[in-house]
């Protein structure tokens, strides 16, 4: 459903979605487009490393915690400021499993898309194109950060990555898969949500800045978390009767709502 009918597929997932199955899915679908680009972009020494491509797998888990641990409560605390339904954490147990499931879903898609069009740009010239623009410009961009006081250590950081064919190449690909990605999450909000166009748009700005600047700030949090799995073990621990409330609300959703369906099927 994801390429003729992505909005029905969302409902579909919203209703009957599991979260495990979403959560594989959306890993998968990161590492598809994280060895795609890379390939792409001319790191293809990348495959020769066994230790780079187990930092891709690493990477590729770090990526969705950031839409787990910020994005879904963020858009579950801002609509709710528009949408009053209870408190945060009755709001949370109840929606959670859903949202974060039809958020994955929606991460799911932009990462098949994001591929797809990288390998469109590719084959097509606009990345080289684009890489060619980045360098020819690389003298004017230098002088624009100099200008609002960039420090020496960015300014040389900053022309090593525009002027690297790699890190400019992935940084187009990145900049597409963030717009598709925000398109996905206003629609996330609307299927979960179901509030007015306009409310829905402002919900996913904030949720999404939100949840990007609190990612850089806590960076470092998810590579350890990740890292140790002590930690992963202590926090499952701790959080298993919040999150089995979580996983029991979606099943008994699930439960409910397809016993009512032949009923309306029957009138």
């Amino acid at each position: 459903m994801i390429f003729y009918a992505p909005m029905r597929g969302m409902r579909e997932v919203r209703d009957r979605g599991t979260l495990l199955h979403l959560v594989l899915l959306a890993y998968a679908s990161q590492l598809l487009y994280a060895f795609v680009t890379q390939w792409l972009t001319g790191n293809k020494s990348l495959f020769g490393h066994p230790t780079q491509v187990a930092g891709l797998f690493f990477q590729s888990a770090a990526s969705l915690l950031p839409i787990a641990i910020l994005l879904v409560p963020l858009v579950a605390l801002i609509a709710n400021l528009f949408d009053r339904r209870g408190s945060f954490g009755l709001v949370i147990q109840q929606e959670y499993a859903s949202l974060a499931s039809v958020a994955f879903y929606a991460f799911v898609a932009a990462n098949i898309f994001a591929t797809l069009i990288a390998v469109f740009f590719h084959f097509s010239g606009i990345q080289a194109a684009n890489v060619a623009n980045s360098i020819q410009q690389l003298p004017h961009s230098l002088d624009v950060a100099r200008s609002i006081g960039f420090p020496p250590e960015a300014l040389a950081r900053l022309q090593s990555e525009l002027s690297n064919p790699v890190s400019v190449s992935a940084a187009l690909f990145l900049m597409v898969k963030l717009g598709l990605f925000f398109v996905g999450v206003i629609a996330t909000v609307y299927v979960v949500f179901r509030i007015s166009v306009l409310r829905t748009i402002v919900v996913a700005i904030f949720a999404t800045f939100g949840a990007l600047i609190l990612s850089q700030t806590l960076y470092g949090v998810f590579h350890t978390l990740l890292a140790s799995p002590f930690i992963l073990i202590m926090l499952f621990l701790l959080l298993r009767g919040y999150f089995t409330g979580i996983v029991s609300n979606q099943r008994a959703r699930v439960a409910f709502k397809q016993k009512r369906k032949p009923t309306f099927d029957g009138t």
